[in-house]
């Protein structure tokens, strides 16, 4: 099941307290994490560099390294913006 991160803090803002934020932005976070394991291939945009595709090296609380093709370099991605690549 892939989450729509856009979609879920959207209802998020509009049926949440404020500290039911954190704790659903926690729960998103650690779903997101669980579903993104090291070797995935996974793409995101990053904005002016265009779409990045690459493949999980390290999977850290807050954040995933990826290691981009081409030219290897390490990007720090927070898992919302990960999405995996259809094969």
């Amino acid at each position: 099941m892939d989450i729509n991160g856009e979609t879920i803090h959207n209802w998020i803002i509009n049926q949440a307290e404020e500290h039911e934020l954190k704790q659903l932005q926690d729960l998103i976070t650690i779903t997101l994490r669980l579903q993104l394991r090291v070797g995935t291939r996974v793409q995101f945009n990053a904005k002016s560099r265009g779409i990045i595709h690459g493949v999980i090296a390290k999977v850290n609380r807050k954040s995933i390294k990826v290691r981009a093709d081409g030219n290897g370099a390490v990007w720090n991605c927070p898992p919302s913006i990960l999405q995996k690549e259809v094969v």
